[in-house]
């Protein structure tokens, strides 16, 4: 028996609960403290080959792959964010920029044999 009235077993497994909610709760502050803010979307409209992105952000995949637009691409940029139209060539934008559509303004290009991602950033 110990000092409070609980066998040392009743003890020990007391104390081993208390250590893995202490243990727990201080793994949750960790991931809640070093988890990223989340980034922001640009405002507005992004218009790529006749579909309307509202609030786009990051990589809109194989804008000229669409069959009823393809061989074309166009964009019209109504965000506040620069968009960049990439040539894609290891994954999806990842590869040379071609083209910087600023905000208010468009886009557009005629490729067979390639396959291009348009990039918006997120701050």
């Amino acid at each position: 028996m110990t000092k409070s009235g609980l066998s040392t077993r009743a003890w020990r497994k007391n104390t081993l609960r208390l250590a893995a909610r202490v243990g727990s709760f201080a793994a949750s502050l960790i991931l809640v403290i070093t988890t990223p803010t989340s980034a922001h979307a640009a405002t507005g409209v992004l218009h790529v080959n006749g579909v309307w992105h509202l609030d786009p952000s990051g990589c809109i995949q194989r804008i000229n792959k669409n069959p009823r637009y393809w061989p074309d691409w166009d964009i019209v940029n109504h965000t506040d964010r620069t968009v960049q139209v990439i040539l894609r060539k290891i994954g999806p934008c990842r590869g040379e920029i071609i083209w910087e559509i600023v905000p208010g303004g468009q886009g557009g290009g005629r490729e067979y044999d390639e396959t291009y991602d348009v990039w918006v950033p997120t701050y």
